[in-house]
């Protein structure tokens, strides 16, 4: 049984492999790390998978994890976007919660959202918490 864990993060690739048999219930963890290669991120993986001696084809699971989205995030890194919402729903990521993570700076100012207001747009259609469509959605 050949188990696998990979993260992408923004400087480094890292593999872990753990490796049993069951004839002679023995156990092996490997471990590898390789150069992150933007904006190829699978040839990292692939580098990593040879470094750690990793057959892909020997694999029977395989956790793979990255942080390249949230630094990208993070750093306001990226490519503009838009978001499509339901009617009275554009705002929502800029309302956020009500709360502060200052509550008494009365200094404090939001973070600038992530999709500015002229590329919000909302279509009609509502849906309930529990699944059920009270208004259908108009595309």
């Amino acid at each position: 049984m050949v188990r696998v864990a990979t993260d992408v993060g923004g400087t480094f690739t890292d593999l872990v492999c753990f490796e049993f048999d069951p004839e002679t219930k023995q156990s092996r963890i490997t471990t590898a790390k390789t150069d992150t290669t933007p904006p190829d991120f699978e040839r990292g993986v692939q580098s990593v998978l040879k470094k750690g001696g990793v057959d892909p084809a020997k694999v029977d699971f395989l956790a793979h994890g990255t942080t390249v989205v949230i630094n990208a995030l993070n750093e306001r890194k990226g490519v503009k976007v838009g978001l499509i919402t339901t009617r009275g729903f554009s705002d929502i990521l800029e309302i956020a919660r009500g709360n502060r993570p200052d509550f008494f700076n009365l200094d404090y100012r939001k973070p600038k959202p992530f999709v500015p207001r002229y590329l919000r747009r909302e279509l009609p259609g509502r849906i309930t918490y529990k699944g059920e469509e009270t208004e259908p959605l108009d595309l």
